[in-house]
C-alpha cells in the first residue's frame, strides 16, 4: 500500500507517486517535459461543457432516437447539433424552431 505525503507542489495529502509528488502532479511533470523546476503550477479548473440535448419526437422510431440521442452527444453546441440533425433529416419543422436544441436545458 502506497504511503500517504503531503504533496509539495500542490499541498494536497494523497499516495506517493515518485519524487515526493502525488501522481497528478508527477504526471503534469511528466506531459510537460520534465522542467528542472518541478510541475507546472495547477490550472485554473474549468467546467466541461454541457452536452447539447434533444428532445424525443413521439414520431420518431427507436433508431432515429438512438440517432438524435448520439448527435447530441458528440455535438459541440447548438449549431452543430443542427447541422448534424439536419444531415440525418431529423431536424424538427420550421413550427417548432424555438424549442431548445443545444446547451439550454
Amino acid at each position: 500500500m502506497a504511503r500517504i505525503i503531503k504533496c509539495a507542489p500542490c499541498g494536497r495529502h494523497r499516495p506517493v507517486k515518485a519524487r515526493g509528488w502525488c501522481g497528478a502532479c508527477y504526471g503534469r511533470w511528466l506531459a510537460r517535459g520534465k522542467p528542472a523546476g518541478g510541475p507546472p503550477p495547477l490550472g485554473p479548473v474549468q467546467e466541461a461543457p454541457a452536452a447539447p440535448r434533444v428532445q424525443n419526437r413521439p414520431e420518431w422510431t427507436g433508431q432515429q432516437q438512438r440517432a438524435a440521442r448520439m448527435v447530441a452527444a458528440s455535438a459541440v453546441d447548438a449549431d452543430d447539433c443542427r447541422l448534424l440533425l439536419g444531415s440525418l433529416g431529423l431536424l424538427p419543422g420550421e413550427d417548432t424552431a424555438d424549442e431548445p436544441m443545444g446547451g439550454a436545458a
